[in-house]
């Protein structure tokens, strides 16, 4: 190819070795020749270019411009032009050129060719476009972002100021920019003292006060951060947050924490948080004049493992908040000394937004008094009740009394008179009706207790011998039953002071109790032993038992556990041991037996009162 160049071969060295791109481009856009540069720059071989031109290369948003510019160049309006454009590079990637396009043209003024210097910016670019991106990102943030941000001059103006600015202040941007940073505040020495520091590298955050433009007070908190540029600092980022409402709510939720530690510290009701699974987080000091430990020995641990067993076991924990978050209930806490102290409990849940339980609040107080006086007023209850009864059943009983007794003596009279004048072939009849007319007066007189008290003539008995003789008597019936009688009664005397035959009624009372409750035979078990100034004696049977919610009923006039019972039988017995100063206890278990327990004072052998 001719280049029309004097010195041509000179041309095609620096052609060939020239760091840059270098082109000649036919006025149709064809490549002529191109150098290793731009090959590298385009990633195709001289080959490949040189059967192509440089549209087919040329991004699409650039062709425009540059076939404008190379028109003009053509028809002669411009010698040359200078292009910013990009390449496509063959494996697929955008490269960055400035290209410097000049025509060549011969003497007559013919376009013959382009010559084009073609430099790759690629790095530079993305390196600009990098920075570009970054700096808006910068603006991004200074301008979004939600508190006030100030960039001030070493000299303490306003540079920058971003769209927060009316939000936080009420003042525009204009007016807070002829405002000195250090006039925004009351107190101008600080933001002096830490303008400085800040200019010398040194972040700083403090706390100030300032004016709304509409006249309420601010309460900020201004940060310094030192604007560094090539290691050199430039400047100070000022940004400031409006805490007012933060303050104004820390103030209040300091003042509901006094409130509640006051609270807390002094109720007299034990104030308590708990995990849903019933872990302590937090007692109140009450704890320690309730029951005994400090709070520190509660904290962490379950409460149930200090209450009682029988209401830790019938407690239902999964059900306590199902038909509301509020429920009240009463149980026992095992006190640090070891008795147990009744608490009445008002529990509340505490739930988060989603409704999941998150903590249970708990206000206890001691009832162990108020449980202590309604049992008294239950038994003072339970007492009158008895007491209108046994009124009742003794006024009942002296009518019975009266009515039989005026009979009988007829009876008993007429009876005596017979007994002389009829033949005695038969004598051990009358004797038979005699012995009946003897027990039907006892029972008379044992109705007759139930009415008034008895003037009683007491005397010191040995309790040994009152019992063999009432086992002597019941021996014969426990023998016809399948029943053994068996004893455990101490050596030594055994005395007491005593109505001898009452006490016999009560032996026989219980062992004949005991007898009825064994249909299937089985074993009596009667024990006699001094404790101290006290006579212990049991009786104890293996009969069906009695249920645990009718043994606190014993003893109430006309209660009975047997079929065709009055429910006379124990009370009279009760009565007659109280008479005695003793005291008399019944514990049973179904299918297993009964035990009557008895105890009586001893006394001293020469004793006798009326």
């Amino acid at each position: 190819m001719d280049l029309g160049i004097a010195n041509e071969s000179l041309f095609i060295h620096a052609f060939e070795k020239a760091p840059i791109g270098m082109a000649l481009v036919s006025p149709e856009g064809d490549w002529l020749k191109v150098n290793s540069a731009l090959c590298k720059i385009t990633g195709y071989s001289k080959q490949e270019l040189l059967s192509t031109n440089f549209q087919s290369i040329t991004h699409k948003d650039d062709l425009e411009d540059e076939s404008r510019l190379t028109k003009q160049t053509l028809e002669g309006k411009i010698d040359n032009f200078q292009l910013l454009k990009r390449y496509y590079h063959k494996q697929g990637h955008i490269v960055w050129v400035i290209l410097n396009v000049s025509l060549v043209r011969e003497n007559a003024g013919k376009p013959l060719y382009f010559i084009v210097q073609i430099q790759d910016i690629t790095d530079y670019k993305n390196a600009e476009m990098l920075l570009l991106q970054n700096q808006q990102r910068y603006k991004s943030l200074i301008e979004h972002y939600p508190d006030l941000v100030l960039a001030i001059s070493l000299d303490g103006d306003i540079l920058i100021v971003n769209d927060a600015c009316e939000k936080v202040t009420g003042y525009t941007k204009e007016e807070i920019s002829r405002i000195k940073p250090i006039l925004l505040g009351h107190e101008t020495g600080l933001y002096r003292k830490q303008f400085q520091l800040a200019i010398k590298g040194q972040p700083q955050e403090f706390e100030d006060t300032m004016v709304h433009k509409q006249g309420h007070l601010l309460n900020l908190r201004i940060t310094y951060v030192p604007i560094i540029v090539d290691e050199k600092i430039e400047g100070v980022y000022s940004i400031i947050k409006d805490v007012t409402q933060y303050k104004k709510a820390t103030e209040r939720l300091l003042y509901h924490e006094e409130i509640y530690e006051l609270i807390s510290k002094h109720a007299r009701d034990v104030i308590l948080y708990s995990t849903p699974d019933g872990i302590t987080n937090y007692v109140s000091p009450a704890i320690k004049s309730i029951l005994g430990y400090e709070p520190e020995e509660w904290i962490g641990k379950s409460s149930k493992q200090f209450w009682h067993p029988d209401d830790a076991n019938d407690f239902d924990g999964a059900n306590i908040f199902h038909s509301s978050d509020f429920n009240i209930f009463s149980y026992r806490v095992r006190h640090k000394e070891s008795h147990y102290v009744w608490i009445e409990t008002t529990v509340k849940a505490i739930r988060d937004e989603h409704g999941a339980l998150q903590y249970i609040l708990e206000i206890g107080r001691d009832i162990t008094e108020r449980r202590r006086l309604e049992e008294e007023r239950k038994e003072a209850q339970q007492m009158m009740l008895n007491s209108e009864k046994l009124s009742v059943a003794g006024q009942l009983a002296a009518g019975i009394a009266h009515e039989i007794r005026n009979p009988l003596t007829a009876i008993k009279g007429f009876l005596k008179l017979l007994e002389r004048k009829i033949d005695h072939e038969k004598p051990h009849y009358f004797e038979v009706i005699g012995s009946e007319i003897n027990r039907i007066e006892l029972i008379i007189n044992e109705l007759l207790i139930l009415t008034k008290p008895q003037a009683a003539e007491y005397e010191v008995k040995d309790v040994r011998v009152i019992l063999e003789q009432v086992i002597l008597l019941m021996e014969s019936q426990a023998l016809m039953e399948n029943l053994e009688i068996n004893r455990i009664i101490d050596d030594t005397e055994l005395v007491v002071l005593c109505e001898e035959n009452k006490l016999k009624q009560v032996f026989i009372n219980i062992m004949k109790n005991a007898m009825e409750s064994m249909d299937n035979g089985g074993e009596i078990i009667i024990t006699a032993r001094k404790d101290g100034d006290k006579i212990n004696i049991t009786l104890t049977d293996q009969g069906c038992g009695i249920p645990e919610e009718q043994l606190s009923k014993l003893g109430e006039p006309f209660y009975t556990t047997k079929e065709k019972g009055t429910g006379l039988g124990f009370m009279v017995s009760k009565k007659i041991i109280e008479s005695h100063n003793g005291t008399i206890h019944v514990s049973s278990k179904i299918n297993e037996g009964t035990k009557v327990e008895i105890t009586l004072p001893a006394c001293n052998p020469v004793q006798k009162i009326k």
